[in-house]
């Protein structure tokens, strides 16, 4: 937003802001409250420990003869309190839990464990979807888009068309307001999925729209996480190409760079690598992909440098 993920400056004023936030907040308020109730970044964590497969959870048998004055919640002498605010004894959500084990620590009962459950499970059964925490999934698929959008070779077309239209060439100007409509159009369309649903079923609009939004949740996490892979624009599917890449992989194609010597020079020919790639020589200052085959490339300092 306002051309801030490609400016330093803007970057470095963001998390200048972000610093003075968490310091103001720090000196009012208690523990992370800044993380739970007022940071973007903290909701998206939430959404997404919500498809975790690690979970913490108490023995509520256990919890129900605890003599020891929730020490889970409130810390001991020796281990801080919770810092999201979450007592584990009541706790059937990942969201406000950012597995930091204090609580296991603290208990003297040994009541609090963590265990592995199916990737988003939490989500399936539902008992209480809250409106602010669909919003924030419909907005984040939205920032995704734009994310993965402006990586792509019609983001320069765009741009060149919204100038030639409006004339209008700055680009933190053209960032935001694609911004603005890229995280409304999802909000929308939900809002009118959950509108046209309240016609059929017994929950209005409100309900719909809260419970409807978690569906995006794991396409939001799973957007994250492929951002990373190349572009498919590139004719081959992202995970298969990326491993590809891979120096121990026999359809690797890498470069070895080999240390400067004093008889290599620059356009030296390249020495095809046959056979198993493990036996390849080691390189001394990296792996660099490269089209075309597997290659052993001698290059010296200066254009390693």
């Amino acid at each position: 937003m306002f051309g801030i993920v490609g400016s330093p400056w803007g970057s470095g004023i963001l998390l200048l802001l972000l610093t003075f936030s968490v310091i103001v907040s720090g000196a009012f308020f208690q523990r992370r409250t800044f993380c739970r109730y007022l940071c973007f970044l903290g909701g998206l964590s939430a959404n997404y420990s919500r498809t975790g497969m690690l979970t913490l959870r108490a023995n509520t048998e256990i919890c129900s003869t605890c003599t020891a004055k929730a020490a889970c919640y409130n810390g001991t002498a020796t281990v801080a309190a919770c810092p999201l605010f979450s007592f584990p004894r009541t706790m059937d959500s990942s969201a406000n839990c950012n597995l930091c084990a204090n609580c296991i620590k603290a208990c003297p009962n040994d009541a609090i464990m963590l265990t592995v459950r199916p990737p988003t499970k939490e989500l399936w059964f539902l008992r209480t979807p809250k409106i602010e925490e669909s919003f924030l999934a419909m907005a984040i698929m939205g920032i995704v888009i734009i994310q993965n959008v402006t990586m792509l070779g019609v983001w320069s077309d765009m741009l060149a068309w919204v100038d030639q239209t409006t004339g209008i060439t700055s680009y933190p100007v053209i960032f935001t307001a694609v911004f603005a409509v890229g995280v409304s159009i999802p909000v929308a369309l939900l809002a009118l999925s959950a509108k046209v649903a309240s016609l059929g079923n017994l929950e209005n609009t409100f309900k719909n729209f809260a419970r409807f939004g978690y569906a995006l949740i794991p396409l939001d996490a799973a957007a994250h996480v492929a951002q990373p892979v190349p572009p498919a624009r590139r004719g081959q599917l992202g995970v298969p190409h990326a491993i590809s890449q891979f120096p121990w992989s026999p359809h690797a194609a890498v470069v070895l760079l080999a240390a400067c010597d004093s008889d290599t020079a620059a356009g030296t020919d390249a020495v095809k690598l046959e056979g198993d790639p493990k036996a390849w020589p080691a390189p001394r200052l990296g792996v660099v992909p490269t089209g075309g085959g597997p290659r052993l490339h001698r290059a010296p300092c200066t254009a390693v440098a």
